[in-house]
């Protein structure tokens, strides 16, 4: 007998997204019903730099993977409200074994 594991979260549980700094470990939480606008590129504990920083062809700087971010907050916090034209139950899968969804459960079995 096969058995599969498989972790579905719906749209509308996700509450935000975290960003770790690789410096300090310090972490910020950026809800999703408050808009990401506010995502920093820096961390707010030793500032080192969460997010490479390039100069496009414009001149301006920006990081594409900030952006990335902040486009799906917009899309995660416009998904979270029921849409009249869609009756299906739209679920993301998560991977099994994922570093924070193992580590919680390590720290879960030494209780």
């Amino acid at each position: 007998m096969t058995t599969e594991v498989r972790t579905l979260v719906d749209i509308g549980d996700i509450s935000g997204i975290e960003v770790e700094c690789p410096q300090c470990s310090s972490k910020v939480f950026y809800p999703v019903a408050k808009g990401s606008e506010r995502l920093l590129s820096q961390c707010p504990n030793c500032n080192e730099n969460l997010f490479i920083i390039n100069r496009n062809a414009g001149g301006t700087q920006g990081s594409l993977t900030l952006e990335q971010i902040k486009v799906l907050m917009r899309i995660l916090k416009f998904l979270a409200v029921p849409a009249v034209d869609c009756t299906a139950n739209v679920r993301l899968q998560v991977e099994n074994g994922i570093k924070g969804h193992t580590n919680l459960a390590r720290s879960m079995e030494n209780k």
